[in-house]
């Protein structure tokens, strides 16, 4: 009897035709999920959320990341992400950001971070004198 030897070659396009034909079967029936729905055989078409879907919309998503952004700032402090604007916010003047900062500052939308970076100093170290004047 002869003995049926398949060479790698035939091995790899064999699985990769096999998995094609699994996705595309699992497509047609219904079992092929790519969304945050529950399985078929959960029979829930919802992510756990009571089985209602709400729609995102652009609007909302912007209205999640003002949340999420108000809520950083809320916190105590100077982070990475302080703007000049948000330290003001915090009751420092413009005079002791000029000065913890070693110049100037035209901008109060840009990132402390970014001047910091720009002037060569340390964040370290002028988030601690920073949020040492927001303490006093």
């Amino acid at each position: 009897m002869r003995k049926f030897k398949l060479s790698p070659v035939y091995i790899s396009l064999l699985t990769v035709v096999i998995f094609a034909a699994a996705i595309f079967a699992g497509m047609q029936t219904g079992w092929w999920i790519t969304e945050g729905r529950g399985t078929p055989l959960a029979g829930s078409k919802g992510g756990g959320h009571g089985g209602e879907s709400e729609e995102v919309t652009e609007e909302h998503i912007v209205n999640e990341i003002d949340e999420i952004t108000e809520e950083e700032h809320e916190t105590e402090g100077i982070a990475g992400s302080s703007t000049v604007q948000n330290a003001l916010d915090m009751g420092i003047t413009m005079e002791e950001l000029e000065q913890v900062l070693e110049g100037a500052i035209e901008d109060t939308s840009v990132k402390i971070q970014d001047l910091v970076s720009e002037r060569g100093l340390k964040f370290g170290v002028v988030k601690d004198a920073l949020n040492a004047l927001i303490d006093d």
